[in-house]
């Protein structure tokens, strides 16, 4: 019955849901019926409509009513006008196709703030639960809702199912195939499998058979149609062509029972239980049939759906055993192959598809039995959602370190360390390679001690111990004990304390006093430990992170051309890919493990006018013996960078190739006018791989 309004001739004041209509006009009071004069201070266009729920019960003609919700503990439960109340995925997701393209196309224009009536982006559906897919809804010790997921209006487990016309659009389009027409093919999977180099029929043929699918060449394109919505076109049985004289104008031929299977056995993959390969069976009641046919659904649907695709393609070869040929004349050219004609013979009408034609001076058919009533599969009973109790585990902390650690395979490379609560026996370590691109790098395979310093932390004496600076750390993971000389010396207890922004300074501690739950004192120090004395710095604030260097900090495999590179690492729990139990941690190397040692022990000598600066090369490898005159070079060639400041300002800068700098007194003229009696000098050892290493600074009387 249409809507009017007798009273002032405005019907949209009654259309509950004529959104346009009440944005697009003045409001006016009815105060018993009374339409006011003036309006409300409603102003027409004046501000943006938001749809803030929107949605459909996942429930057969759910669009009838989107708004209602099957649950049998509310007094509100129905099902949708003429719903039978079966589960209908398709159905939720067209409505929600069809309310982003209506609005898309007819979203009014013209509002006062300069914009259109409904803000699209804002739309927003109902619903997407908080609560995991599949945890809800098969935990049903955990929620007690769970059994209303079937029919409800819930996009968890189901928004990103694959319409069947897109599945094949996109299949064949991946082979070059383009002249496609899917648009009538109806249904939705959760995924598609090709486990196997195919054609496109072979792919195809499965979902075809399956869900009852014509394919058709007409006006150079293949359509893919549904058999239940095959156009019926209606013959007489007078209007057949006769062709031969001798023979009937139309005879039945039934396949003989032998021939029909008893039993059909469809395998799939079951998306409600983890996808694992399932199968279901269905057999025909009656007849004495004792074959058994297997046929396979390349595609993850749950239980109740293959029994449904199972049933339908069992009843469809005893719907289909009978075949005909008939010829009709030249004036049913609209027939095509997938189309019904429906022939009316002796007070009957037998629907026939057809499926192949022919023609000449007459239209050749040959067609087989179709009863489209096998194609309303009642619904099948399903298993539910099946999900196992997870073993959840947390994103890990992860810190990535530049160390100058040289007594390593790979000293260019950073240092890794991580923990995480729980600890899932193994992190797997990811490197980005491209926009959405991780390649498995190496696993952490033990649990970091590592923590944060809760007060500051003061710079100490270097090569002898620091016994005035202590500091308190707290522990996220592990512990720490305290330790004899002789073992410090020999290299125990070290640590890296700092932050990427501030640099890793390598210490060394003797003590470690626990004086609360995780939380140790910490002191007796060895500072500017591994070559790392530039990283000490006057002050490292309370905060800064403290990681003890035990063999669970490890380092990626890394080239040295990649290791001074922007990367992404993605660091999770091995057990899972990358996703969202994943820490990201951007990291650009420093390369500090190739870096120099500063030089030392820096004097200076007057010849003449001229002033020689000499010192002492340190090295990065093998530099511990006490039984060699010279320590090994540890680079490929030697060199210096000796640079003359004035004040804060370079004034020489000069590479040598031995342990001295002579200075020319003309030079001395030149950079200072005059013989300035002392020289400030940095010294600083070459790399072919790193450049200038650690500088060497000091100001010197001669």
């Amino acid at each position: 019955t249409p809507i009017s309004d007798g009273a002032s001739g405005k019907p949209w004041v009654f259309r509950i849901k004529d959104i346009r209509a009440w944005w697009s006009n003045a409001h006016y009071n009815r105060p018993g019926g009374v339409e006011s004069v003036s309006p409300t201070a409603w102003t027409p266009k004046s501000k943006p409509v938001r749809f803030t729920e929107a949605g459909c019960p996942a429930v057969d003609k759910g669009a009838n009513q989107p708004n209602v919700f099957v649950d049998p503990k509310s007094s509100e439960s129905a099902l949708p006008y003429y719903s039978l109340g079966n589960r209908d995925d398709a159905i939720q997701r067209r409505y929600i196709e069809a309310l982003y393209h209506y609005w898309s196309t007819n979203n009014p224009a013209g509002g006062t703030y300069g914009g259109s009536m409904l803000e699209l982006g804002e739309l927003a559906i109902w619903c997407w639960d908080a609560r995991p897919y599949p945890q809800f809804p098969a935990r049903a010790d955990v929620w007690a809702d769970g059994g209303n997921y079937t029919r409800g209006h819930w996009l968890n487990g189901r928004i990103g199912a694959v319409p069947l016309g897109a599945l094949i659009t996109s299949v064949c389009a991946a082979s070059g195939f383009f002249d496609i027409d899917a648009g009538a093919v109806e249904g939705l999977v959760d995924g598609f499998v090709i486990d196997r180099p195919m054609s496109v029929r072979a792919a195809l043929e499965g979902i075809i058979g399956a869900y009852g699918i014509d394919v058709v060449e007409s006006a150079g394109v293949l359509r893919f149609s549904m058999r239940r919505q095959a156009v019926v076109i209606p013959a007489s049985s007078e209007l057949l062509v006769e062709t031969d004289a001798d023979a009937s104008l139309f005879a039945l031929t039934r396949a003989q029972e032998t021939e029909l299977p008893a039993a059909m056995k469809l395998s799939y993959v079951e998306s409600a239980l983890d996808y694992r390969p399932a199968a279901v069976e269905t057999k025909h009641v009656g007849g004495s049939s004792q074959r058994d046919i297997h046929f396979s659904l390349p595609c993850a649907v749950n239980q109740a759906e293959a029994k449904v695709r199972a049933d339908v393609a069992m009843q469809e070869i005893w719907a289909s055993r009978e075949s005909a040929n008939l010829s009709l004349p030249l004036s049913f050219l609209q027939v095509e192959a997938g189309d019904v004609v429906e022939l009316s013979t002796g007070g009957a009408t037998i629907p026939l598809l057809v499926d192949e034609m022919s023609e000449s001076e007459h239209r050749a058919i040959r067609a087989h039995s179709y009863d489209v009533a096998i194609y309303d599969a009642p619904e099948a009973p399903s298993r539910g959602i099946v999900a196992a109790k997870p073993a959840i585990y947390g994103k890990p902390d992860a810190v990535i370190m530049d160390l100058p650690i040289a007594a390593t395979p790979e000293p260019h490379a950073p240092w890794m360390a991580a923990s995480a609560k729980p600890w899932p026996g193994s992190l797997a370590v990811y490197r980005k390679t491209g926009p959405a691109t991780f390649d498995f790098n190496r696993t952490i395979d033990r649990k970091a001690t590592k923590g944060h310093l809760l007060d500051d932390l003061l710079a100490g004496p270097l090569n002898v111990f620091d016994r005035s600076n202590a500091f308190t750390v707290k522990l996220d993971a592990g512990a720490l004990s305290s330790i004899s000389d002789e073992e410090l010396l020999g290299g125990a207890n070290a640590a890296a304390v700092g932050s990427d922004a501030t640099g890793w300074e390598i210490l060394q501690f003797a003590n470690a006093e626990l004086v609360a739950a995780r939380t140790y004192r910490i002191s007796r120090l060895l500072r500017g430990q591994s070559a790392s004395e530039p990283e000490m710095l006057p002050i490292r604030v309370a905060g800064e992170r403290f990681v003890l260097l035990n063999k669970a900090v490890v380092q990626p495999v890394l080239s040295l051309a990649a290791s001074g590179l922007p990367t992404t690492w993605k660091i999770g729990p091995a057990q899972y890919d990358v996703g969202r139990q994943y820490v990201s941690v951007a990291h650009q190397g420093k390369l500090l493990g190739l870096r120099p040692l500063s030089p030392c022990s820096l004097r200076a000598s007057r010849d003449g006018g001229d002033v020689i600066f000499s010192w002492l090369r340190r090295t990065r490898i093998d530099g511990d013996s006490w039984d060699v005159a010279e320590v090994p070079l540890g680079e490929e060639t030697e060199s210096y960078v000796a640079s003359v400041m004035n004040g804060a300002a370079i004034v020489r800068s000069t590479s040598v190739t031995a342990q001295q700098y002579r200075y020319p007194a003309a030079d001395i003229a030149g950079d200072f006018g005059m013989d300035p009696g002392e020289f400030t000098i940095r010294i600083a050892q070459l790399s072919a791989a790193y450049g200038p290493g650690a500088v060497l600074e000091r100001a010197i009387h001669v």
